[in-house]
């Protein structure tokens, strides 16, 4: 029993880091993702304050 019970363990304990391994990537991803559209919306508002002057 404290075999299967250490197995379990050690399965358990991986299949968490993978999970947050492949969280920590996930939240990157948001987070560039987020760069990039507050980027693109601030491209937009120069071009319409830019078209206004004009």
């Amino acid at each position: 029993m404290d075999v299967m019970e250490e197995q379990f363990k050690r399965m358990v304990l991986a299949y968490l880091h993978l999970f947050n391994r492949n969280l920590a990537g996930a939240m990157t991803q948001v987070a560039e993702l987020c760069e990039i559209i507050k980027y693109q919306q601030l491209k937009l508002f120069i071009n319409q304050e830019d078209n206004y002057a004009h």
